[in-house]
């Protein structure tokens, strides 16, 4: 239940971000790009928060507080460099910074997924 939570919560932010990047003006070709490659990066965590749930029951109850711990954490760094990206655009290192982050998030669900198969 937790799983799909937090997926729907990420999909209703999504939106918010990019309806607010609408509403700010015309994005820059690094924003608009971003905003493609983050549907990907989403994409990628909603599938694999998917294939956690199927093997949720494998794992501790404090193992999973602990991978959701980790993975809020993770989701605060992301909206922090996404909130950045939407004040400055067409700043690239914020993108590899929020890319990062992404990939950081990507990361601990595919442990967490082979970890709980394994088991």
């Amino acid at each position: 239940a937790l799983v799909m939570v937090s997926a729907a919560a990420t999909g209703a932010i999504l939106t918010a971000r990019q309806e607010r990047l609408v509403r700010i003006g015309a994005p820059s070709a690094v924003a608009v790009s971003w905003q493609s490659t983050e549907r990907e990066f989403v994409a990628s965590v909603l599938e694999l928060r998917e294939q956690l749930a199927a093997v949720h029951s494998r794992v501790s109850p404090e193992t999973v507080a602990k991978v959701e711990h980790a993975l809020s954490t993770i989701d605060l760094a992301i909206a922090e460099a996404r909130d950045a990206l939407v004040r400055d655009p067409a700043n690239a290192a914020l993108s590899e910074i929020l890319a990062s982050n992404y990939r950081q998030k990507i990361g601990l669900l595919r442990r967490a997924t082979q970890l709980a198969s394994s088991t």
